[in-house]
């Protein structure tokens, strides 16, 4: 079992029985969560709401973030090879040191 924690108080905020990478999480709401250098590749993240979440080293590979909320998100030094952020939402989203090669952002 999966489980993703909130990295602030550590409480689980999203478990699943299958590996991160691969899965639908369309609309989850997975604001604060620790997610740091987890493999998210070729992830469903439509409408997730991100806020907060700390991705730094995550692999993002042709991740689908579309109209994601991404305000204060930290995605340094991630793996965003050929992600789409097509209308993802939020200031502040950290991208220090990212692979973002052929991701879509309009």
């Amino acid at each position: 079992m999966k489980k993703i924690r909130n990295k602030i108080t550590g409480d689980v905020i999203f478990e699943c029985d299958v590996a991160l990478k691969d899965a639908d999480y369309t609309g989850v709401n997975l604001s604060n969560a620790n997610l740091r250098y987890e493999d998210l590749t070729d992830v469903n993240f439509n409408n997730v709401n991100l806020c907060g979440a700390d991705c730094t080293g995550a692999n993002f590979e042709h991740a689908d973030m579309n109209g994601a909320i991404i305000k204060g998100t930290n995605f340094s030094h991630i793996n965003g090879y050929r992600a789409n952020f097509y209308k993802a939402k939020g200031m502040g989203a950290v991208f220090t040191s990212a692979n973002l090669y052929r991701a879509n952002f309009h």
